[in-house]
C-alpha cells in the first residue's frame, strides 16, 4: 500500500476487510452503532481470526429495514 499511489492506479487486494455495503449506506449504518455493531463484528471477527473475508454474508433483518425505512422517508420527504 503506498499513499503517493494515484486513485486512478490504485489496486484492490482480495483479502482485504472492505465496508459491508457502498459508502452511503455504510455511513447511514454507523449512526444506528447497534446495527452498526450487529454488521461489523461477524466480519470483523473472520479478519481477526485470519480467515479469508465473505463474499455475500447474510444481512440482518434490522438492517434490513433500517434501509427500507429510510429510503421510505427519502421518497417521502422528496414526493
Amino acid at each position: 500500500m503506498h499513499a503517493y499511489r494515484p486513485y486512478q492506479i490504485l489496486r484492490k487486494f482480495d483479502n482485504a476487510p472492505t465496508l459491508p455495503f457502498d459508502y452511503l449506506y455504510s455511513m447511514l449504518l454507523a449512526l444506528v452503532p447497534t446495527l452498526w455493531y450487529r454488521t461489523i463484528d461477524p466480519l470483523l471477527e473472520r479478519v481477526l481470526e485470519n480467515k479469508p473475508p465473505l463474499k455475500n454474508f447474510k444481512i440482518d433483518p434490522m438492517v434490513k429495514l433500517f434501509f427500507v425505512g429510510f429510503n421510505a422517508f427519502l421518497t417521502a420527504m422528496v414526493v
